[in-house]
């Protein structure tokens, strides 16, 4: 039982923090994007949390790829690919590592992975818009093939207790 709620904190932990990053399989960009360009493929890196949650058996949980995967007993984050392409439209491969994961996502999110996104950048600040125009806008920051995310949002860990994160995604251009 107590496994199940810890599986269900960071399902709906990480799906609260990327909800708008799945999306249906795409085609890889015509074009070469620029080096500091948004635009191309990336790949996760990291998730970071800060403060962190407190999720036992775990403690204090700071770094959310890693414990996801842990938990969840996948790669489906670290396998899954994300493509920027030159038209505002955001797609993600669907590795076969993520299949599992297609239901609840759309569950926890209200995303269907079948559904397009679309991102548009000002300044730094990244807007991803779901199908059904949900947003999400990060601060983000292209430098020498990384893409770094940051936010805040709030969290409640297993306890109950409500808590601001600071949210950082890492990227890599792949």
């Amino acid at each position: 039982m107590r496994q199940l709620r810890i599986s269900r904190l960071f399902t709906a932990v990480f799906l609260l923090s990327l909800p708008l990053l799945f999306t249906s399989c795409g085609g890889d960009s015509d074009t070469t994007p620029a080096a500091n360009s948004v635009e191309g493929n990336w790949k996760i890196l990291s998730i970071k949390l800060s403060p962190g949650l407190d999720v036992p058996p775990l403690g204090k949980v700071t770094d959310l790829l890693t414990a996801y995967g842990l938990l969840r007993q996948t790669t489906c984050l670290t396998d899954v690919s994300f493509t920027f392409k030159s038209d505002g439209t955001l797609t993600s491969s669907n590795p076969a590592s993520c299949t599992a994961n297609v239901a609840e996502i759309k569950v926890q999110t209200g995303i269907d992975l079948a559904g397009t996104n679309k991102w548009s950048l000002t300044g730094d600040q990244l807007t991803i818009t779901a199908a059904d125009n949900s947003k999400i806008t990060v601060t983000s920051t292209v430098t020498n093939g990384s893409m770094v995310w940051a936010y805040k949002r709030a969290l409640v860990d297993l306890n109950g207790v409500p808590s601001n994160q600071d949210v950082t995604f890492e990227f890599r251009r792949s």
